[in-house]
């Protein structure tokens, strides 16, 4: 059986390198490289790299946020912190300066699951019938996340 995840970076591979981006690593892993908390107040919008004086060096690049309405300032602040994370992250000091945009976020950060409302429609019998606990546990959790997208969703669609 074969993954999309092979896939899934070669078509994406040239629109993150038009930004800068090397792979999707750093924006799929946001929230945990930074923390959640910095992760609400600003996002990746791209890296500009240089071009090294000396073939011994390595490229560094110029990390730009974007920053939620009003907290460019606190994102500022974080901002050093924030560049020793990342480098660690990548595993060599590839960033050397953070720029920071204030304005606003393009892409909202994941919110908090709505409440699934199981409450109001009773699991079908034939899942509760399941002698199997593992599978009967998978299915109520997929259950609950079709329930809160459901929720989530424009009514009509």
């Amino acid at each position: 059986m074969e993954t999309l995840d092979k896939h899934f970076r070669t078509l994406t591979k040239a629109a993150f390198e038009k930004h800068g981006f090397q792979s999707a690593d750093l924006l799929s892993h946001w929230p945990d490289i930074v923390g959640g908390e910095t992760a609400a107040l600003c996002t990746p919008e791209r890296i500009t790299w240089t071009r090294p004086k000396e073939k011994s060096e390595t490229p560094s690049g110029t990390l730009t946020l974007k920053s939620a309405p009003g907290r460019a300032l606190d994102v500022q602040y974080k901002a050093e912190s924030l560049r020793e994370r990342i480098n660690a992250y990548l595993g060599y000091a590839g960033i050397g300066k953070i720029k920071v945009l204030p304005g606003g976020m393009d892409r909202p950060v994941a919110p908090a699951p709505a409440p699934a409302t199981t409450a109001e429609t009773p699991p079908p019998a034939a899942m509760t019938d399941l002698e199997d606990d593992s599978l009967r546990q998978a299915l109520t959790r997929l259950r609950q996340g079709i329930l809160s997208e459901k929720s989530r969703s424009p009514q009509g669609h």
